[in-house]
């Protein structure tokens, strides 16, 4: 079809056009709101990730007897960019928690706290551990 018609069999005019650029122009901003607010939400969700893997890893080695110092900077390590690491320790059980703070990639930088916290049962020492710990504490 020929002459100005549309598929439809209606004419087009410059109106229907005009409307189309507003309609699009109108929805833009939304959509880029979406998208902004998805990234902030996996970027939140990688850093509680990465919070949970750190405070596994972390108890785990303090369950093994590893010394404070080691458990903390593993922690620190396998954690998102400036995590803070809490060790406590029991008799039988040691409790890592990591929680760091991530700014949301969104319009003002707003930021939100995320953590986790893993316990483990500890292992039993040998005497070389138990040697090796009681010389990490004395130093």
């Amino acid at each position: 079809m020929t002459g100005g018609r549309s598929p439809g069999g209606g004419a087009l005019d410059e109106a229907g056009r005009g409307s189309v650029t507003a309609e699009f122009a109108v929805l833009l901003p939304g959509f880029v709101l979406l998208l902004a607010v998805l990234l902030a939400a996996g970027s939140a969700a990688l850093a509680q990730v990465r919070c949970a893997d750190a405070a596994r890893s972390a108890a785990r080695l303090a369950a093994r007897n590893e010394s404070p110092a080691v458990v903390l900077a593993t922690g620190r390590q396998a954690g998102p960019a400036g995590a803070s690491v809490q060790l406590s320790v029991s008799e039988d059980l040691v409790r890592v928690k990591v929680s760091a703070t991530v700014a949301l990639p969104l319009p003002g930088r707003p930021h939100l706290t995320v953590g986790a916290t893993s316990t483990a049962r500890r292992e039993p020492m040998s005497s070389v551990a138990a040697a090796r710990s009681r010389r990490g504490r004395e130093q």
